[in-house]
């Protein structure tokens, strides 16, 4: 019994690796977005600045959900997800990046909110 367990177990190695990352990249991705509104308030002091960064990760998947789920089943499901999160995570890096420079901008923003938010529409 022990050893059907532990075959099962190698056997569902690569699933349950996904099963327990997956959780964790949409928590950062998740806390990466709170603290950016955040960002954005506090340099703008503006609701509607604020708001449309919303907007912008919103709307890509509003607009484009009913092509993203075609493509998805076309293509490859491991490698679309680990490109989707390798992406979300370049995005991270650029976005810390910019900041550590003193680059950052709301636009920068913006533009960051609406690739994310078509790589999580095909996602």
């Amino acid at each position: 019994m022990k050893n059907k367990i532990l075959t099962d177990i190698r056997e569902l190695r690569t699933f349950l690796i996904l099963r327990v990352t997956q959780p964790l990249s949409t928590l950062g991705s998740s806390m990466t977005s709170s603290a950016l509104v955040i960002w954005s308030y506090q340099q703008e002091g503006s609701a509607l600045t604020t708001s449309l960064l919303a907007v912008c990760s919103c709307a890509p998947y509003v607009l484009l959900s009913i092509f993203a789920g075609v493509l998805s089943d076309l293509w490859n499901k491991k490698l679309t997800m680990l490109a989707s999160d390798s992406f979300a995570a370049l995005c991270t890096v650029s976005v810390l990046a910019l900041l550590a420079t003193g680059h950052l901008k709301i636009w920068h923003l913006y533009v960051i909110n609406i690739l994310n938010g078509l790589i999580n529409t095909v996602q």
